[in-house]
């Protein structure tokens, strides 16, 4: 798996907890931040994952035979990729005879339609044979499918991709999304020519219902990408979809459910009484009001301020809050840069530094661990996915001195960690 990143590879090799993880042809290189001008430097390397046995030698090994285990690591990750794909592969298949191919359609079709799907599924075979297998293969498109209507005089529905289907007609049905009320279509079939399988498995695939016609309609169906559900009711299936949330309405859509509860919280209202005009005007001040804090008193309430999005030109000193991870981060002196999806503050600790409550270190007053964080030789954590408390412990390394680690202390035990019996 071919990855650029802003994080240097620890060397040609490193185990992390029961995997070994193998970093090969590393390239080195810098991209402009267009927002600064300023150079930031760049890693391009090929990563291999082969799970191993840890043992106080088996550093050592590798080291003295790299080219062998690095091998084995290739040949393990073609492996499990190979697998993937061929139980897609397997996967379509078994919908193709269930589905589209079984004994009553096919007894329907002629001579031509059959050949379509004969070769369809023979290029299904086939993919093993393709020149990129695994990493770098192309799924056949499924055929156009019109399945004859056993019902009476129905309109044609014509998909995106030319599948032609008998439908009873549509009607308006918007739906409730995450909490916000979209623009819906019901579109309603008869039973008797399509089961609701057949239905969910053709409307769930977004490359049909990006347009779609219906015989007789002033305009066509356009945007309603999103299955949202399917019912059987006074004897029709209906199916439901709603126009696709972009990327940036989800960000809003989380934002705001954040932003209203911190209003509700500061100004002392319910928040059912917030309307979205008084939540942003609010908001907005109190991100004003919250930038003069410093970090230790920030971190005690990180939701209050600007979350990380994607595209944004950030410089030195900006924190800014991590839906995912729900906490804050700085940039840090230096590292001024337009915020990118593969840089996300988690793992990028060489960009954003984490800032949380202060606690001691200690046995009694642990640190909460967190990928990206700065930690302390000689300090205790506790670990966020199993719950178990850590001391941060390298040999050759004195209590006191600092590294930045996009792991957690599970997954450096023997390396960064020694797990501590409570």
């Amino acid at each position: 798996m071919i990855i650029t990143s802003v994080q240097k590879p620890p060397g040609p090799f490193e185990i992390v907890g029961s995997n070994a993880i193998f970093y090969d042809g590393i390239i080195e290189g810098t991209e402009i931040d267009g927002a600064t001008g300023k150079s930031i430097q760049t890693w391009t390397y090929d990563q291999y994952t082969l799970p191993v046995r840890p043992s106080p030698n088996l550093s050592a090994k590798i080291a003295s035979d790299y080219e062998y285990w690095l091998n084995m690591a290739k040949q393990h990750e073609q492996g499990a990729e190979a697998s993937k794909v061929r139980d897609r592969r397997d996967e379509l298949l078994n919908q193709c005879d269930l589905i589209y191919c079984n004994p009553s359609n096919w007894s329907a079709m002629d001579e031509a339609t059959r050949a379509v799907w004969q070769e369809y599924k023979q290029a299904l075979r086939d993919i093993p044979q393709q020149t990129g297998f695994p990493f770098s293969v192309s799924f056949p498109a499924l055929p156009a499918q019109e399945i004859k209507s056993m019902g009476g005089f129905h309109m044609i529905l014509t998909m995106a991709d030319g599948t032609r289907l008998y439908c009873i007609g549509n009607t308006g049905a918007n739906q409730s999304y995450k909490g916000v009320y979209r623009p819906g279509v019901c579109i309603k079939f008869d039973p008797q020519d399509y089961t609701d399988q057949e239905l969910r498995t053709i409307f769930t695939d977004t490359a049909k219902t990006k347009s779609m016609t219906i015989t007789g309609a002033d305009k066509p169906i356009e945007g309603y990408t999103l299955f949202v559900r399917s019912y059987y009711q006074e004897g029709q299936i209906g199916i439901e979809l709603v126009k696709e949330v972009s990327v940036r309405e989800t960000q809003l859509m989380e934002q705001s459910e954040v932003q209203a509860a911190a209003v509700a919280t500061i100004i002392g209202v319910t928040p059912d009484a917030i309307t979205p005009e008084l939540a942003q005007t609010t908001r907005d001040n109190i991100e004003m009001l919250v930038s003069y804090a410093p970090d230790q008193e920030a971190a005690k309430a990180p939701s209050l301020y600007p979350y990380w999005i994607v595209g944004e030109a950030v410089v030195p000193g900006d924190r800014r809050y991590y839906t995912p991870t729900q906490k804050l981060y700085k940039v840090r002196d230096g590292q001024g840069h337009t915020t990118q999806a593969d840089w996300t503050p988690d793992k990028t600790p060489n960009l954003w530094e984490v800032i949380d409550v202060v606690h001691a270190g200690t046995q009694e007053d642990p640190i909460p661990a967190a990928r990206g964080l700065e930690y302390t030789y000689g300090k205790y954590y506790i670990d966020p996915e199993d719950g178990k408390l850590y001391v941060c412990k390298r040999e050759g390394e004195v209590d006191g001195g600092k590294i930045n680690l996009q792991y957690l202390p599970h997954e450096l035990v023997g390396q960064y960690f020694i797990e501590v019996d409570i």
